[in-house]
């Protein structure tokens, strides 16, 4: 499968990186939380009309839990059909134009400094490899039996560390969701912590590194921040996970999350 994925040009990873995060529809968590309020009533309304059977009080609840339903549905399924038609158009504009490293020298590689890693977002089994994007194997992860211990080496086979997931999962796909918390270890010390938040909105994930270089990591909306400061991002294109960071905030903590979250 690596020999036939594209090569990931700098202009591409720009505009996955800066451009379409800021042009992307969002919900908002005020919306989000208002139609959860309104869902919430319509089903009480149905409990309300059963319990004291009330004909109209049960009607007018089954009506409002599936108009309500149908409009959530169109509004996710429009604002993801928008999404999408804005990402394949700046795709489809840069496509073919060459890295600024390739034909112009003296146009510094604007990603020079990045790691960057990806792997499918359809996958099976119990070992996953990340390549880098000449489509190299640079990282290969292992899911454990039970799937609660995941092993990761380099393409030498060297392990690097293991992380500890709090639910169990039976393949990388992943079914049963993503863990909710990662503890990270390497040479028997905990290197990482990876806490998923429980919120309305997108989703928001703590990952604190440890030891030499500690720093306290945000995952949210996509970007990686440390602080207000952004440091990297996850994104999919051409059915791959995509993790671009900044060299120096590459760590085993945000490795560990990026391999889980297929």
């Amino acid at each position: 499968m690596s020999t036939t994925v594209e090569h990931l040009t700098d202009l591409e990873r720009a505009l996955f990186y800066y451009t379409l995060p800021r042009v992307r529809t969002p919900f908002p968590t005020g919306v989000t939380v208002v139609y959860a309020v309104a869902m919430l009533l319509a089903a009480g309304t149905i409990v309300y009309g059963v319990s004291a059977g009330e004909s109209e009080w049960l009607r007018a609840g089954v009506t409002g839990l599936i108009f309500g339903g149908m409009v959530g549905i169109g509004s996710f399924m429009l604002r993801d059909f928008m999404n999408q038609v804005r990402e394949r158009t700046a795709l489809a504009s840069v496509k073919g134009m060459p890295d600024a490293d390739s034909h112009f020298d003296d146009i510094p590689d604007p990603f020079g400094e990045h790691v960057l890693l990806r792997y499918p977002i359809r996958h099976t089994g119990k070992t996953l490899s990340l390549e880098d994007n000449k489509g190299e194997t640079v990282y290969v992860a292992d899911l454990g039996e039970g799937g609660s211990k995941l092993s990761v080496s380099n393409s030498a086979g060297e392990a690097l560390f293991t992380a500890t997931l709090d639910s169990g999962s039976h393949s990388f796909s992943f079914e049963t969701g993503s863990p909710r918390q990662l503890t990270v270890e390497a040479g028997g010390e905990k290197v990482a912590d990876v806490r998923r938040r429980s919120n309305f909105g997108p989703a928001k994930v703590d990952i604190e590194s440890f030891g030499e270089g500690a720093a306290a990591y945000q995952y949210r909306a996509g970007g990686l921040f440390l602080g207000d400061a952004l440091v990297g991002r996850i994104y999919e294109v051409r059915q791959h996970h995509y993790l671009d960071v900044e060299s120096k905030h590459f760590c085993d903590g945000i490795l560990s999350f990026f391999v889980t979250i297929g």
